[in-house]
């Protein structure tokens, strides 16, 4: 009886698995210059297989046409979803760019098993450039990844007391660390 219980909940699990993630997706982005001149491969006319469900694969499924097409990962800059959410990836894991300024900000929802279930939290990171490496973003870390800009390490000293990077300025609609790198560079 228990076998054939744990057998129907692999069975579940390996249908919802599958039915999410086959989720129509709006195109792929090659590389970084395609990505900063919005040109998506593979449209919409094909489907898309990001292969992210319980395991995370190294490749992206693409049937284009007809024709079934793999891709690694590492040799593909991200994509773009329905929503118009664009993910990057990055040593094979996916990333979502939330903010494409100076800093780029991206976003990896974990989720953290708990004593009723799963609870959602939200790691940011950080790059330099839209190809950039992709770092946790912390307080250090932009310290460190910055720290021949004087400029900007003072102003960091003066806007971060708490030292929390993540916070989002809904003033300037933008996240405050790159209004201050911004003004950083604007003193310059």
């Amino acid at each position: 009886m228990k076998k054939a219980i744990r057998i129907s909940v692999l069975a579940c699990i390996i249908t919802l698995t599958l039915s999410t993630n086959v989720k129509s997706q709006k195109g792929i982005y090659l590389t970084a210059s395609d990505f900063a001149g919005k040109q998506l491969s593979y449209n919409a006319s094909s489907k898309i297989r990001i292969n992210n469900s319980l395991i995370e694969m190294p490749y992206v499924t693409i049937v284009d046409h007809g024709s079934k097409k793999i891709l690694k990962k590492e040799a593909i800059y991200g994509y773009k979803n329905k929503d118009g959410n664009v993910y990057r990836f990055f040593n094979n894991s996916e990333y979502q760019i939330v903010e494409a300024g100076n800093i780029y900000i991206y976003l990896q929802i974990e989720h953290v098993a708990q004593s009723k279930g799963f609870a959602a939290k939200k790691n940011y990171y950080f790059s330099t450039s839209a190809s950039g490496k992709v770092i946790r973003l912390t307080f250090d870390n932009i310290r460190n990844t910055f720290r021949a800009n004087g400029r900007f390490l003072d102003l960091l000293d003066q806007f971060f007391s708490d030292a929390d990077v993540t916070v989002y300025d809904n003033i300037h609609n933008t996240f405050k660390i790159n209004y201050v790198y911004t003004k950083a560079l604007e003193s310059e």
